[in-house]
Protein backbone atom coordinates (compact mmCIF):
# COMPACT_ATOMS: atom_id res chain seq x y z
CA UNK A 1 0.00 0.00 0.00
CA UNK A 2 1.52 3.25 -1.00
CA UNK A 3 2.18 6.07 -3.40
CA UNK A 4 4.50 5.64 -6.37
CA UNK A 5 5.61 8.35 -8.78
CA UNK A 6 2.61 7.79 -11.05
CA UNK A 7 0.12 8.10 -8.20
CA UNK A 8 1.87 11.25 -6.97
CA UNK A 9 1.60 12.74 -10.46
CA UNK A 10 -2.07 11.72 -10.55
CA UNK A 11 -2.68 13.50 -7.22
CA UNK A 12 -0.99 16.63 -8.54
CA UNK A 13 -3.07 16.55 -11.71
CA UNK A 14 -6.29 16.11 -9.70
CA UNK A 15 -5.35 18.98 -7.38
CA UNK A 16 -4.56 21.25 -10.32
CA UNK A 17 -7.99 20.37 -11.71
CA UNK A 18 -9.54 21.74 -8.49
CA UNK A 19 -10.20 18.45 -6.71
CA UNK A 20 -10.60 19.22 -2.99
CA UNK A 21 -8.73 16.77 -0.74
CA UNK A 22 -10.02 18.05 2.62
CA UNK A 23 -10.60 15.21 5.07
CA UNK A 24 -8.77 12.17 3.66
CA UNK A 25 -9.05 8.45 4.41
CA UNK A 26 -6.39 6.05 3.15
CA UNK A 27 -6.77 2.28 3.15
CA UNK A 28 -3.80 1.37 5.33
CA UNK A 29 -0.79 3.56 6.13
CA UNK A 30 0.83 4.75 2.92
CA UNK A 31 4.52 4.43 2.09
CA UNK A 32 6.34 6.34 -0.62
CA UNK A 33 7.64 4.02 -3.34
CA UNK A 34 9.86 6.24 -5.49
CA UNK A 35 13.45 6.09 -6.66
CA UNK A 36 15.91 8.68 -5.31
CA UNK A 37 16.05 10.33 -8.73
CA UNK A 38 12.25 10.54 -8.84
CA UNK A 39 12.08 11.86 -5.28
CA UNK A 40 14.07 15.02 -6.01
CA UNK A 41 11.75 15.90 -8.91
CA UNK A 42 8.68 15.11 -6.83
CA UNK A 43 9.87 17.30 -3.94
CA UNK A 44 10.41 20.22 -6.30
CA UNK A 45 6.93 19.83 -7.79
CA UNK A 46 5.29 19.59 -4.37
CA UNK A 47 7.16 22.68 -3.13
CA UNK A 48 5.74 24.61 -6.08
CA UNK A 49 2.27 23.68 -4.87
CA UNK A 50 2.99 24.39 -1.20
CA UNK A 51 6.19 26.17 -0.21
CA UNK A 52 5.65 25.25 3.46
CA UNK A 53 5.54 21.51 2.79
CA UNK A 54 8.14 19.60 4.90
CA UNK A 55 9.57 17.76 1.89
CA UNK A 56 12.67 16.66 3.85
CA UNK A 57 10.38 14.23 5.67
CA UNK A 58 9.77 12.38 2.40
CA UNK A 59 12.08 9.40 1.95
CA UNK A 60 11.98 6.33 -0.33
CA UNK A 61 9.81 3.70 1.40
CA UNK A 62 9.09 6.17 4.22
CA UNK A 63 5.63 7.34 5.23
CA UNK A 64 3.86 9.32 2.51
CA UNK A 65 1.53 11.31 4.79
CA UNK A 66 3.33 14.67 4.20
CA UNK A 67 2.36 14.50 0.53
CA UNK A 68 -1.28 15.13 1.41
CA UNK A 69 -0.33 18.42 3.06
CA UNK A 70 0.59 19.73 -0.39
CA UNK A 71 -3.04 19.37 -1.43
CA UNK A 72 -4.50 21.35 1.49
CA UNK A 73 -5.76 18.29 3.34
CA UNK A 74 -7.39 19.18 6.63
CA UNK A 75 -6.99 15.71 8.17
CA UNK A 76 -5.50 12.39 7.04
CA UNK A 77 -6.72 9.16 8.65
CA UNK A 78 -5.95 5.55 7.79
CA UNK A 79 -8.11 2.44 8.07
CA UNK A 80 -6.82 -1.13 8.38
CA UNK A 81 -7.82 -4.52 9.72
CA UNK A 82 -5.22 -4.33 12.51
CA UNK A 83 -3.18 -1.68 14.30
CA UNK A 84 0.09 -3.33 13.24
CA UNK A 85 1.11 -0.23 11.22
CA UNK A 86 -0.62 2.28 13.48
CA UNK A 87 -3.89 2.71 11.58
CA UNK A 88 -6.27 5.30 13.03
CA UNK A 89 -9.46 3.32 12.34
CA UNK A 90 -9.78 -0.46 12.62
CA UNK A 91 -12.15 -2.35 10.34
CA UNK A 92 -12.06 -5.56 8.29
CA UNK A 93 -13.16 -4.49 4.80
CA UNK A 94 -14.59 -7.95 4.12
CA UNK A 95 -17.57 -6.75 6.16
CA UNK A 96 -19.84 -3.68 5.81
CA UNK A 97 -18.67 -0.50 7.54
CA UNK A 98 -20.80 1.02 10.29
CA UNK A 99 -23.08 3.97 9.64
CA UNK A 100 -20.66 6.22 11.54
CA UNK A 101 -18.09 5.93 8.73
CA UNK A 102 -20.46 6.67 5.84
CA UNK A 103 -20.22 10.01 3.99
CA UNK A 104 -17.43 11.20 6.29
CA UNK A 105 -14.56 11.89 3.87
CA UNK A 106 -13.83 14.33 1.07
CA UNK A 107 -11.34 11.88 -0.44
CA UNK A 108 -10.84 8.14 0.00
CA UNK A 109 -7.62 6.69 -1.42
CA UNK A 110 -6.90 3.03 -2.16
CA UNK A 111 -3.22 2.62 -2.92
CA UNK A 112 -3.32 -1.15 -3.44
CA UNK A 113 -5.70 -2.75 -0.95
CA UNK A 114 -8.81 -3.92 -2.80
CA UNK A 115 -6.99 -6.68 -4.70
CA UNK A 116 -6.07 -8.30 -1.37
CA UNK A 117 -9.63 -8.42 0.02
CA UNK A 118 -11.64 -11.56 -0.70
CA UNK A 119 -15.07 -9.92 -0.50
CA UNK A 120 -14.37 -7.33 -3.17
CA UNK A 121 -18.04 -6.31 -3.71
CA UNK A 122 -18.35 -5.50 0.00
CA UNK A 123 -14.99 -3.70 0.08
CA UNK A 124 -15.69 -1.48 -2.94
CA UNK A 125 -19.14 -0.66 -1.57
CA UNK A 126 -17.54 0.32 1.75
CA UNK A 127 -15.14 2.82 0.25
CA UNK A 128 -17.81 4.25 -2.05
CA UNK A 129 -20.14 4.78 0.91
CA UNK A 130 -17.49 6.53 3.00
CA UNK A 131 -17.12 9.36 0.43
CA UNK A 132 -19.23 12.48 0.92
CA UNK A 133 -21.47 13.67 -1.90
CA UNK A 134 -19.23 15.98 -3.92
CA UNK A 135 -16.18 14.10 -2.65
CA UNK A 136 -13.83 11.87 -4.60
CA UNK A 137 -12.37 8.40 -4.74
CA UNK A 138 -8.86 7.75 -6.06
CA UNK A 139 -7.80 4.17 -6.75
CA UNK A 140 -4.50 2.70 -7.89
CA UNK A 141 -5.08 -0.93 -8.82
CA UNK A 142 -3.39 -3.76 -10.78
CA UNK A 143 -4.88 -4.59 -14.15
CA UNK A 144 -2.44 -6.98 -15.90
CA UNK A 145 0.55 -9.25 -15.14
CA UNK A 146 0.08 -9.04 -11.37
CA UNK A 147 -1.21 -12.60 -10.90
CA UNK A 148 -0.02 -13.79 -7.48
CA UNK A 149 0.30 -10.28 -6.03
CA UNK A 150 -3.15 -10.48 -4.45
CA UNK A 151 -6.42 -12.32 -4.91
CA UNK A 152 -7.34 -10.29 -7.98
CA UNK A 153 -6.27 -8.06 -10.83
CA UNK A 154 -9.02 -5.90 -12.30
CA UNK A 155 -10.26 -4.99 -15.76
CA UNK A 156 -11.05 -1.36 -16.61
CA UNK A 157 -14.69 -2.23 -17.24
CA UNK A 158 -15.23 -3.44 -13.68
CA UNK A 159 -14.67 0.10 -12.42
CA UNK A 160 -16.61 1.73 -15.26
CA UNK A 161 -19.64 -0.36 -14.34
CA UNK A 162 -19.32 -0.04 -10.55
CA UNK A 163 -18.42 3.66 -10.36
CA UNK A 164 -21.47 4.50 -12.43
CA UNK A 165 -24.45 6.85 -12.37
CA UNK A 166 -26.62 3.97 -11.11
CA UNK A 167 -24.45 3.95 -7.98
CA UNK A 168 -24.29 7.73 -7.69
CA UNK A 169 -20.75 8.02 -9.11
CA UNK A 170 -19.05 9.49 -12.15
CA UNK A 171 -15.58 8.51 -13.36
CA UNK A 172 -13.63 11.66 -14.20
CA UNK A 173 -10.43 9.93 -15.31
CA UNK A 174 -9.09 6.44 -15.81
CA UNK A 175 -5.44 6.08 -16.77
CA UNK A 176 -3.48 2.92 -17.54
CA UNK A 177 0.31 2.78 -17.23
CA UNK A 178 3.09 0.21 -17.47
CA UNK A 179 5.57 0.09 -14.61
CA UNK A 180 8.93 1.27 -15.92
CA UNK A 181 8.04 3.33 -19.00
CA UNK A 182 5.38 5.16 -16.90
CA UNK A 183 3.57 6.34 -20.02
CA UNK A 184 -0.07 7.29 -19.42
CA UNK A 185 -3.06 6.41 -21.58
CA UNK A 186 -6.65 7.48 -20.93
CA UNK A 187 -8.88 4.39 -21.04
CA UNK A 188 -12.11 4.29 -23.05
CA UNK A 189 -15.33 3.00 -21.53
CA UNK A 190 -16.33 -0.25 -23.32
CA UNK A 191 -19.94 0.97 -23.28
CA UNK A 192 -18.93 4.10 -25.20
CA UNK A 193 -16.80 2.35 -27.84
CA UNK A 194 -19.13 -0.66 -28.09
CA UNK A 195 -16.26 -3.12 -27.68
CA UNK A 196 -14.30 -4.91 -24.98
CA UNK A 197 -11.24 -2.95 -23.91
CA UNK A 198 -8.48 -5.55 -23.44
CA UNK A 199 -5.20 -4.96 -21.63
CA UNK A 200 -2.78 -7.48 -23.18
CA UNK A 201 0.88 -6.65 -22.67
CA UNK A 202 4.10 -8.15 -21.27
CA UNK A 203 4.84 -6.13 -18.12
CA UNK A 204 3.10 -5.11 -14.91
CA UNK A 205 0.32 -2.65 -15.63
CA UNK A 206 -1.93 -0.64 -13.32
CA UNK A 207 -4.93 1.65 -13.44
CA UNK A 208 -5.33 5.06 -11.82
CA UNK A 209 -8.95 6.08 -11.31
CA UNK A 210 -10.54 9.34 -10.20
CA UNK A 211 -14.29 9.23 -9.49
CA UNK A 212 -16.71 11.71 -7.93
CA UNK A 213 -19.67 10.84 -5.73
CA UNK A 214 -22.52 12.78 -7.29
CA UNK A 215 -25.50 11.48 -5.28
CA UNK A 216 -25.95 9.37 -2.15
CA UNK A 217 -27.63 6.48 -3.96
CA UNK A 218 -27.61 2.97 -2.54
CA UNK A 219 -24.59 1.07 -3.88
CA UNK A 220 -25.00 -2.03 -6.08
CA UNK A 221 -28.70 -2.55 -5.39
CA UNK A 222 -28.69 -3.95 -8.91
CA UNK A 223 -25.46 -5.91 -9.52
CA UNK A 224 -23.39 -4.34 -12.32
CA UNK A 225 -23.39 -6.08 -15.70
CA UNK A 226 -20.55 -6.13 -18.21
CA UNK A 227 -21.74 -3.82 -20.98
CA UNK A 228 -21.81 -6.31 -23.86
CA UNK A 229 -23.78 -8.80 -21.76
CA UNK A 230 -26.23 -6.11 -20.70
CA UNK A 231 -27.01 -5.63 -24.41
CA UNK A 232 -26.40 -9.25 -25.48
CA UNK A 233 -29.86 -9.67 -27.03
CA UNK A 234 -29.42 -6.60 -29.24
CA UNK A 235 -25.97 -7.83 -30.30
CA UNK A 236 -27.25 -11.34 -31.00
CA UNK A 237 -30.18 -10.06 -33.07
CA UNK A 238 -27.85 -7.87 -35.12
CA UNK A 239 -25.42 -10.74 -35.74
CA UNK A 240 -28.23 -13.10 -36.75
CA UNK A 241 -29.52 -10.62 -39.31
CA UNK A 242 -26.01 -10.01 -40.67
CA UNK A 243 -25.13 -13.71 -40.86
CA UNK A 244 -28.35 -14.56 -42.68
CA UNK A 245 -27.52 -12.07 -45.44
CA UNK A 246 -23.76 -12.67 -45.70
CA UNK A 247 -22.24 -15.16 -48.24
CA UNK A 248 -19.93 -17.85 -46.79
CA UNK A 249 -16.76 -16.53 -48.49
CA UNK A 250 -17.33 -13.05 -47.07
CA UNK A 251 -17.93 -14.52 -43.63
CA UNK A 252 -14.48 -16.20 -43.77
CA UNK A 253 -12.75 -12.97 -44.81
CA UNK A 254 -14.53 -11.05 -42.06
CA UNK A 255 -13.55 -13.66 -39.45
CA UNK A 256 -9.88 -13.48 -40.53
CA UNK A 257 -9.89 -9.67 -40.36
CA UNK A 258 -11.43 -9.73 -36.87
CA UNK A 259 -8.91 -12.34 -35.69
CA UNK A 260 -6.02 -10.17 -36.87
CA UNK A 261 -7.41 -7.25 -34.88
CA UNK A 262 -7.81 -9.33 -31.73
CA UNK A 263 -4.34 -10.91 -31.74
CA UNK A 264 -2.06 -8.60 -29.74
CA UNK A 265 0.72 -7.06 -31.81
CA UNK A 266 3.30 -8.17 -29.26
CA UNK A 267 2.16 -11.78 -29.67
CA UNK A 268 2.64 -11.50 -33.44
CA UNK A 269 6.16 -10.16 -32.87
CA UNK A 270 6.88 -13.12 -30.56
CA UNK A 271 5.79 -15.53 -33.30
CA UNK A 272 7.98 -13.72 -35.84
CA UNK A 273 10.95 -14.03 -33.51
CA UNK A 274 10.29 -17.75 -33.05
CA UNK A 275 10.42 -18.37 -36.82
CA UNK A 276 13.57 -16.30 -37.28
CA UNK A 277 12.21 -12.96 -38.38
CA UNK A 278 13.65 -9.77 -36.89
CA UNK A 279 11.56 -8.66 -33.90
CA UNK A 280 10.15 -5.17 -33.74
CA UNK A 281 9.36 -3.49 -30.43
CA UNK A 282 5.68 -2.56 -30.33
CA UNK A 283 3.89 -0.46 -27.74
CA UNK A 284 0.57 -2.18 -27.15
CA UNK A 285 -1.36 0.88 -26.01
CA UNK A 286 -0.24 3.22 -28.78
CA UNK A 287 -1.38 0.59 -31.29
CA UNK A 288 -4.91 0.71 -29.86
CA UNK A 289 -5.89 4.39 -30.36
CA UNK A 290 -9.59 3.60 -30.24
CA UNK A 291 -9.23 2.39 -26.64
CA UNK A 292 -6.17 4.19 -25.24
CA UNK A 293 -5.38 7.87 -25.75
CA UNK A 294 -1.84 9.00 -24.77
CA UNK A 295 -1.70 11.86 -22.25
CA UNK A 296 1.15 13.64 -20.47
CA UNK A 297 -0.59 14.66 -17.21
Amino acid sequence: MGIDINTARFFISAYQDSIRFGKVLTLGKQNLYVKPSELSLLKAELKRLNSDLPVDDLQPKGLADPIFQAFDSTEVLSMDKSDFEGADLLHDMNFPVSESYKEQFDLVYDGGTLEHIFNFPIAIQNIMEMVKVGGHLIIQTPTNNWSGHGFYQFSPELYFRVLSAENGYKIKRMVVFEWGPNNWYEVSDPLEVNARVYVVNNCRTSLLILAERVTADAINQTPPQQSDYAFSKWTADKKNKTNAATPTALKRKTAIAIAKQLIPRRLLETVKTAIGKKPQEVDYFSCQPRFFKPVDK
